[in-house]
């Protein structure tokens, strides 16, 4: 799996990609978690207040492709297993209001 940037999306042969830059190139770690794509702005949530909620407590580093692939890496199993619940959760739940009041009680859970 890598991981690349759209440098332009015209021409006849197709997209130019680049993995020049950061975070970009190939992916050598993590655990892959595949969401519906029209679910990654929820996740990803406003400003980016969502995701990083989800990697300040659980202490993981989470990778969201715009084709609903999501890398994530942490140093301990069990905030690994944490992230990725949240990640399914995020993924399972239909427009909900409490959304974030349910994944705050998650990352919340001791285990």
């Amino acid at each position: 799996i890598i991981s690349t940037r759209i440098v332009n999306a015209g021409g006849t042969r197709g997209p130019l990609l680049s993995i020049a830059g950061q975070n970009l190139g190939r992916i050598d770690s993590g655990e892959l978690v595949k969401i519906t794509p029209v679910k990654v702005p929820r996740l990803i949530g406003k400003h980016g207040s969502m995701i990083q909620t989800i990697e300040a407590a659980t202490n993981s580093t989470i990778t969201i492709g715009q084709n609903g692939l999501v890398i994530v890496k942490s140093d301990t199993s069990t905030s690994l297993k944490k992230t990725i619940r949240c990640v399914q959760e995020m993924n399972a739940m239909l427009d909900d209001s409490n959304l974030d009041e349910k994944i705050q009680n998650l990352l919340n859970e001791k285990n």
